[in-house]
């Protein structure tokens, strides 16, 4: 199982010779040979990593630039589409070194709003509330196909559907964001409140508060925290909240400002992330090496990070076949839901919360 990153590789090289024009990069590791194009003209050193315990410079053209992408999250399997683009040097081939912020994805909106990121992951209704605040933050392409917002508990709780919460004790990771808006689509479309249950912020720790039994069920991610749960040996009840809402697929976001005045960077990054995400359903079983080495896992979590990556890999999959377009179905919806649920205040115009004009320019 190959474990070295695409710039750790680099790095074993040390020595990168680019003249003029685009040449291609050859560098050697034990037991293959990886070709990468790089385009440039001189060679600057950028950056240091440290490899087999030495420090080693690593030299990459002059024009290559640091691109900052906020994920939301921890280091997790279900960035593997990201660490696939590393490993394959898509990311490079366009003359970007992907620099990956796992600060939430609240943090993220702000960041890039403000132009201290140039890059988001996120869902569509933080989106939606932003820019109905002055955020002038858009999508560029759209990651997911559907939420992937559950609540699950162990089978021994029998809570099968929303109505068996009723007298529970519900965790979440927040009163925020998809999954608490997910949550209050799923209990109104079955008649419940909050007030029919306890329901308490647990903030990320559902795996345990559920396996320890400090909460009967929980929200998260059905493509996360079920299958940890399923990895220790525990039969798990999950509730698919997707069913409830029409909610905005999650996507990657980028500012007005990046967008009008940087749009050769904005369309570079679109076309290395919907190659690293073709090549992530093309070849799950590279997909998975490339985020056992991204996430740093040891060998013994080959099981459990393939379970997540199956279970992510369906929210993934092309739809009408049209990877990475948006419609204004979802965005008129969520926005429908946010004002009736008091989450936001005013309408937007939200066919200006997206553009697919860089999706499109990424066609071959």
């Amino acid at each position: 199982m190959r474990k070295i990153r695409l710039l750790t590789i680099l790095a074993l090289l040390a020595i990168v010779l680019v003249a003029c024009g685009t040449e291609t990069i050859t560098v050697e590791v034990p037991g293959e040979t990886i070709e990468v194009e790089v385009p440039g003209e001189t060679i600057t050193i950028i950056e240091t990593v440290e490899v087999a315990g030495e420090t080693v410079e690593v030299e990459v053209p002059a024009d290559v630039v640091t691109v900052r992408i906020n994920m939301g999250y921890i280091p997790d399997v279900q960035y593997a589409p990201f660490y696939v683009g590393i490993e394959k040097g898509f990311f490079l081939e366009e003359g970007i070194i992907l620099q990956m912020d796992y600060s939430s994805e609240v943090d993220g909106i702000s960041l890039v709003g403000a132009g201290d990121a140039d890059f988001a992951t996120g869902a569509g209704d933080l989106l939606i509330q932003a820019r109905s605040q002055g955020v002038p933050v858009k999508y560029i392409v759209r990651w997911y196909n559907g939420i992937p917002s559950s609540i699950f508990s162990l089978a021994s709780s029998g809570i099968e559907t929303p109505a068996d919460l009723a007298g529970k004790t519900l965790g979440i990771p927040g009163f925020y964001g998809i999954n608490y808006k997910s949550l209050l689509s799923t209990l109104a479309s079955n008649g419940l409140t909050m007030d029919d249950m306890t329901v308490e912020d647990i903030g990320y720790t559902q795996v345990a508060a559920v396996s320890e039994g400090l909460v009967d069920a929980a929200v998260g991610y059905s493509n996360n925290e079920p299958h940890q749960l399923r990895f220790y040996g525990m039969d798990v009840n999950v509730i698919e909240m997707d069913e409830w809402g029409n909610f905005v697929p999650i996507g990657i976001m980028a500012s007005e400002d990046m967008i009008n005045n940087n749009p050769e960077l904005v369309q570079a990054f679109v076309r290395a992330f919907l190659r690293s995400l073709q090549a992530t359903l093309d070849d799950p079983e590279f997909a998975l090496e490339a985020a056992m080495s991204g996430v740093g896992f040891a060998t013994w979590n080959l099981a459990q990070t393939e379970m997540q990556l199956a279970a992510s890999m369906g929210f993934w999959e092309v739809v009408d076949d049209e990877l990475g377009y948006y419609s204004s179905e979802t965005f008129e919806w969520t926005q429908e839901f946010l004002l009736n649920a008091g989450e936001m205040d005013s309408e937007i115009d939200v066919t200006e919360a997206y553009t697919n004009e860089f999706v499109e320019g990424a066609q071959p």
